[in-house]
């Protein structure tokens, strides 16, 4: 009994130094941003946002695998224009949401480069608009209850789609320690339905668009 005390002990030590060496090794850093997307709307200016979470891990790196992952936790922003419709700012860019951007957006724009530098995400302190290739994907429902109703607007179209009197006024990210947002299910009724109703938006809107790749439409609402 004493020897099978003493193995056990033994064997714990080393899964504990083991954990302890290679989290020591392999670090995670997490910091959290506010994503947030405005427009004017016959001379009002309404604002939707969301909390993003993201860890950055690092992992052994091979042909295979990057040495970092980043893990997205967090919602999409719903943007209620009122009687003017929605706009959803997705968690993608590009024409068809397909590039998967978001866990990446804090250290290109706050210019945090190579694996000696990724403690800084979790210091990093300030905001930036977001244009061109960091501007999330736009998508607004004509009937929020139907996901198939589902189209892409761009920056320049919101006059055309909503109407002359409403205009984007634009997209940016600001560090933040306050928690996740989650809500997307509340803002979009078919999200909790049976099948894969994510997946008839996505055909819904990319219908209206060309390239993109394969993507998990899901992902674009809700990551984590």
């Amino acid at each position: 009994m004493r020897t099978l005390t003493v193995v056990t002990i033994v064997v714990a030590a080393l899964i504990g130094g083991g954990y302890f060496w290679y989290k020591q090794a392999y670090p995670t850093y997490t910091y959290r941003f506010r994503l947030s997307i405005a427009a004017a709307v016959g001379g009002a200016t309404k604002t939707a946002s969301s909390v993003i979470e993201v860890d950055t891990v690092l992992q052994p790196g091979s042909p295979m695998f990057s040495p970092v992952r980043n893990d997205v936790h967090g919602d999409a922003v719903f943007l209620d224009l009122g009687e003017k419709g929605n706009v959803v700012a997705l968690l993608g860019c590009n024409p068809d949401g397909t590039q998967d951007c978001i866990g990446t957006l804090v250290p290109e724009l706050f210019g945090i480069s190579g694996i000696e530098n990724l403690a800084k995400l979790e210091t990093v302190r300030g905001r930036r608009d977001l244009a061109g290739r960091f501007m999330p994907t736009l998508v607004t429902f004509y009937d929020p209850n139907d996901p198939a109703s589902a189209r892409v607007v761009r920056p320049n179209q919101f006059e055309e789609v909503f109407g002359p009197d409403v205009h984007f006024k634009g997209a940016w990210i600001e560090m933040t320690n306050e928690p996740v947002t989650r809500r997307i299910d509340k803002e979009l009724p078919w999200w909790g339905r049976r099948g894969r109703p994510a997946a008839e938006a996505y055909l819904a809107w990319r219908t209206r668009n060309s390239g993109g790749g394969s993507i998990e439409p899901e992902t674009r609402f809700r990551r984590g």
